[in-house]
């Protein structure tokens, strides 16, 4: 139903939305058309509530979609005061949401690992982080409080619960968050890390499925 990209390159609006008819989309929107940029498409219309480009490093797009609220970003890629600021600008669209009582789902490139992951973080993981991405420490583990704030702001990885099933290898700066309610509609989450994912980007897709409709029906 919903397709939330990053990284594109120089998209207009009107480019990504042609091409989601392959899939058939028939809403798309990009949050800027130069440089790179993010874009979501959708089977139902986007109501775009708010786009920011500036004062992030990359933005976010925030829009509710059949009934639900959602925050695509792509944060800042170093462990800093910057990518802190980021995450609580996204955090005060998820409060809007709450205070408003709309369920809503926070995705993207977060650039951030998390505390439910690290008992699957390898040697070689910790050493990307540390050295090449400058990582900051804290009692020799990687700083998780980019997602530790969006925990804390009450929202669910739902990835979480299908870890074990799916034997999680890879490490994860890509999410998929939602409130509570919402989370507990998730049938199956995935974190795409074949082969084949390897050729379209050094980022693993993620994806999710949701039981929706009598539940939709009981929260509008």
């Amino acid at each position: 139903d919903v397709v939330v990209f990053q990284e594109l390159m120089n998209y207009t609006r009107d480019q990504l939305e042609e091409e989601s008819h392959y899939w058939n989309h028939s809403y798309a929107i990009v949050h800027k058309e130069e440089g790179m940029g993010m874009g979501i498409t959708s089977r139902h219309p986007i109501n775009v509530r708010e786009v920011i480009t500036d004062g992030m490093h990359h933005g976010l797009i925030y829009c509710h979609i059949e009934g639900i609220d959602i925050i695509a970003t792509h944060l800042w890629p170093r462990f800093d005061e910057r990518i802190l600021e980021e995450v609580n600008q996204v955090i005060s669209r998820v409060q809007q949401s709450k205070e408003e009582g709309h369920q809503v789902i926070v995705l993207g490139d977060l650039n951030a690992l998390s505390p439910e992951d690290d008992p699957f973080l390898s040697e070689e993981t910790l050493g990307l982080y540390t050295n090449h991405w400058k990582w900051k420490l804290e009692n020799d583990r990687p700083s998780y409080q980019v997602i530790q704030a969006l925990l804390d702001a009450g929202l669910r990885d739902v990835y979480v619960p299908f870890m074990e099933e799916m034997v999680q290898k890879e490490y994860r700066v890509d999410y998929i968050f939602a409130s509570p309610s919402l989370a507990d509609q998730c049938v199956r989450a995935e974190n795409h890390t074949g082969e084949d994912f390897r050729k379209l980007s050094d980022h693993f897709p993620v994806s999710a499925e949701f039981n929706l409709k009598s539940w939709l029906k009981k929260t509008q």
